[in-house]
């Protein structure tokens, strides 16, 4: 009982860690984008 518990609650914490680094990644994409085309208008 205890043991599945602690290994559901580290699957969450697994599953909560990936969808921080892949909202993280998709600023990085959207600023980066973004900054490539200010760039591309500019010259």
């Amino acid at each position: 009982m205890t043991n599945s518990k602690l290994t559901t609650g580290r699957v969450r914490q697994k599953l909560e860690t990936r969808d921080r680094i892949l909202e993280t990644a998709q600023m990085l994409l959207e600023k980066n984008t973004i900054f490539t085309l200010e760039e591309w208008r500019r010259n």
